[in-house]
């Protein structure tokens, strides 16, 4: 009975930890890009995701001079 107690309540953390959280922030490392066929190399490019329940922001700040 332990057993089985214990393997049910191991699929239920498993299962809540099942969703990857995808929120960061990127930044572009223009000396290992390859941006041929993009335009202009951006001078700062930085994109941040968001996660959060069922919902996903994405942002994009650049610059170029």
């Amino acid at each position: 009975m332990q057993f089985l107690t214990l393997v049910i309540l191991s699929t239920c953390v498993a299962a809540a930890h099942s969703q990857p959280d995808f929120s960061g922030v990127w930044k572009l490392n223009p000396a290992a890009s390859d941006y041929s066929g993009h335009g202009a190399l951006p001078d700062r490019l930085v994109r941040t995701l968001t996660q959060s329940a069922n919902t996903l922001r994405y942002e994009e700040e650049w610059a170029k001079s």
